[in-house]
Order: structure tokens, then C-alpha cells, then sequence
């Protein structure tokens, strides 16, 4: 099923409502996938970062920051080995 496909439908104030949520949050707030990292267990990055890469790639819509993100934390996807001690 391609992008299009999916037909996704947002509200017209959707970004600005996300915006609003994410100032309201404690400073101290970090993302689960961060504190994933932080133990040392497997990330969702292929399913998050990844994905949405792909997405933009279908529609020829450029992702540089999930690029980013994707490409730096695929290196720690399957998480740390249980002997590490970093």
C-alpha cells in the first residue's frame, strides 16, 4: 500500500496542536526510545526514523532530520551486548 493509498486525513490545526502538547511537557521529559537507548535494549528506530524516511522517499519528499536520526541510531538498533559496560 503506497502513501497515497492511505489517504491519511489530519486536521487543518494538527501541527499547531502538537506544538502546544509539547510545551505544555516537563523539561525533564525524554522520549522512550531515548531511554531505550539509555538501558542498552533494542530500539524502534527501524519502525519510526526509518519508516519515515521511506514514506518521504515514496512521495519524493525529502526527511533530512529523520535521515538523521535513522543513520545514527540504526548503529545501536539491536541494543547493547550484555557484556558492555558502556
Amino acid at each position: 500500500m503506497s502513501i497515497r493509498d492511505r489517504q491519511v486525513q489530519l486536521a487543518v490545526d494538527f501541527a499547531q496542536d502538537r506544538l502546544e502538547f509539547c510545551d505544555g511537557l516537563p523539561a525533564e521529559m525524554t522520549s522512550s526510545m531515548h531511554l531505550d537507548l539509555e538501558r542498552g535494549i533494542r530500539l524502534e528506530v527501524a519502525w519510526l526514523s526509518g519508516d519515515m524516511v521511506a514514506c518521504g522517499k515514496e512521495v519524493l519528499i525529502p526527511t533530512p532530520v529523520n535521515r538523521a536520526i535513522y543513520d545514527l541510531l540504526v548503529l545501536h538498533a539491536e541494543g547493547r551486548p550484555a557484556h558492555s559496560e558502556i
